[in-house]
């Protein structure tokens, strides 16, 4: 058999076939049986939509430090919290020392 160069020999591929798997029974045991111990550590990261504007492209280009771009909502409105594009809660805006935060009044449980 011919060697490769740096003396290994050549890789044997092979195509791969697979067959078709019956069902499984539904019943048994859901991944991780609901603990969260295993992942309750892992970060995730939640975007909170503020509101969200139009302009031209003109404007668009026009734009520099100290411009303004107006929101299509109230100053009073929920803040959607999204999770992967859904949002999951909605809530107010508040100021934490000194940063944004969002107050949770509802939860979104058909997102789950």
């Amino acid at each position: 058999m011919p060697r490769e160069p740096h003396g290994r020999e050549p890789a044997l591929v092979q195509p791969v076939t697979l067959q078709a798997i019956p069902d499984q029974a539904t019943g048994g045991d859901t991944l991780l049986k609901g603990n969260l111990g295993l992942i309750g550590g892992v970060k995730v990261r939640v975007h909170a939509m503020v509101g969200e504007g139009e302009i031209t492209v003109a404007e668009l280009f026009g734009l520099k430090d100290g411009s303004v771009l107006k929101l299509n909502c109230p100053a009073n409105a929920l803040v959607d919290l999204q999770l992967d594009g859904k949002t999951v809660a909605r809530g107010q805006l508040v100021v934490v020392d000194d940063c944004l935060g969002v107050q949770i009044t509802e939860i979104d449980h058909a997102a789950a």
